[in-house]
């Protein structure tokens, strides 16, 4: 009996100190991205969410980390910070074609990412967008990092002429 005792004594005691030990563990890694944490495109790739706000002006170490996953090589340094209105970041460039955002989620409703970076891939086509809406109502601020060029319809003209001249010049070659 007293064998017994001893042993029920001894998991009461560790049940309890297991008890007290996850209460004060880390806390858990924030949530990953996923595809659909932008709401106005389609999402090609993400990486994060990581700790604390990386969207800067300045370079970022662990940003570019991130970065990296999705194909780009960079100091982590934002080409430009957005403006944000409830869940919409808006940018004075227009976005087209490969873009990469990031957006750092403050502390507030969307606690799984509570005070986390995340970094995204999309397409935002040939029209040029200038907003992105998220499924985040906590959202503190959103930076660009990549995107495409589109050029001006007078560089297409300048490349029609210089096509047309080459053909002519080959033309006249011939004859």
């Amino acid at each position: 009996m007293k064998a017994f005792v001893r042993q029920t004594t001894q998991a009461a005691i560790l049940a309890t100190a297991l008890i007290a030990a996850s209460a004060f563990a880390a806390p858990a890694d924030p949530a990953p991205c996923t595809f659909s944490d932008l709401t106005s495109v389609t999402v090609t790739a993400c990486a994060g969410f990581i700790d604390k706000n990386h969207i800067k002006g300045s370079a970022d170490g662990d940003a570019a980390t991130q970065l990296g996953i999705l194909g780009l090589v960079s100091d982590g340094h934002a080409i430009e910070l957005a403006s944000k209105s409830g869940s919409t970041l808006t940018f004075t460039t227009a976005l087209y074609g490969m873009t990469i955002i990031g957006l750092h989620i403050g502390g507030g409703s969307d606690d799984h990412v509570a005070n986390s970076t995340a970094f995204y891939l999309f397409d935002a086509g040939n029209t040029g967008i200038y907003a992105i809406d998220t499924s985040f109502s906590s959202l503190s601020n959103g930076g660009l990092y990549m995107t495409s060029a589109v050029p001006e319809p007078a560089t297409y003209g300048m490349l029609l002429a210089g096509l047309g001249l080459m053909g002519a010049a080959l033309r006249r070659r011939q004859s």
